[in-house]
């Protein structure tokens, strides 16, 4: 997991509270 896909996943859970149910909280 790179630093810069972490801050992605950050920024896509903001946008799209679902993806919460795809990567789940870190």
């Amino acid at each position: 997991i790179n630093a810069s896909d972490q801050m992605l996943k950050k920024a896509s859970l903001s946008k799209e509270p679902t993806r919460l149910q795809y990567f789940g909280p870190e």
